[in-house]
């Protein structure tokens, strides 16, 4: 029997074999929608605005102010990880999202601006705490020798779902509303939170041994790396970039 599953292994597609462990395909299941939804809020959010608001600007300080929450944020959200079991840390993150994507859908759309802001910098925010989270828990899921693999598919997955997402979320605005493609972006949220809960479930513990240095030195360790290495803000801005 185990030869047979061995064989079947290798037949498999390379970048398929990550699948066959349960925890990783709970994740990924999860994950791919929640890259749908995060191409369905983007589209909305900016049909919501432009037509609604009638002011471009309002769009990019809403988009600027993610961004900026990201580029704030990431350093904190790493030391986060570090400390906090992974897969619990990324569903507190997705309910954060939640919680401003609910925000995007029940504001007035006259709403004061300010209002507009703080929903995204809580997107920012959540996203700056799940990213370092997210490329640290994959090791955990599956055996060393499917990683690589398991990156490329969680990597083609989102890019896939970048170009689907605002596809649909076009569709439905069309069709139906805002507000209903905001409530199918907060639907994946809610099955991306349960996924992992899946996961942190039936997972032991995902993180390294607690560290020494307090919360605050290590958060200092990591802005004195980056002001060391300036280039390393350009690879933030561009992360920040691509997670709007």
């Amino acid at each position: 029997m185990r030869r047979g599953t061995a064989d079947a292994a290798r037949r498999s597609p390379l970048m398929l074999q990550p699948l066959r462990h349960g925890l990783f395909k709970w994740y990924w299941i999860g994950q791919t929608l929640s890259a749908v939804g995060d191409g369905i809020f983007f589209a909305t959010l900016s049909i919501l605005i432009l037509q609604r608001r009638d002011n471009p600007a309002d769009l990019g300080l809403v988009l600027g102010a993610q961004s900026l929450a990201f580029a704030v944020s990431v350093l904190a959200g790493g030391v986060v990880a570090d400390r906090f079991k992974r897969s619990n840390v990324m569903a507190a993150a997705d309910l954060i999202r939640l919680v401003a994507v609910a925000g995007f859908m029940l504001l007035p759309i006259q709403a004061h601006l300010g209002l507009l802001v703080l929903c995204g910098v809580l997107m920012g925010g959540g996203q700056a705490l799940f990213a370092p989270a997210q490329r640290a828990l994959i090791p955990a899921l599956v055996p060393n020798e499917v990683i690589q693999s398991a990156n490329a598919l969680i990597t083609t997955s989102s890019r896939t779902a970048g170009i689907v997402g605002p596809a649909i979320g076009g569709v439905v605005v069309t069709a139906l509303s805002v507000e209903w493609a905001f409530a199918i972006d907060l639907a994946t949220f809610a099955v991306s939170v349960v996924t992992l809960l899946v996961v942190s479930r039936n997972l032991g513990s995902d993180t390294r041994s607690r560290p020494s240095a307090s919360f605050m030195d290590e958060t200092l360790a990591g802005l004195r790396v980056v002001w060391q290495h300036r280039w390393v803000l350009v690879i933030i801005a561009q992360r920040s970039r691509a997670k709007r």
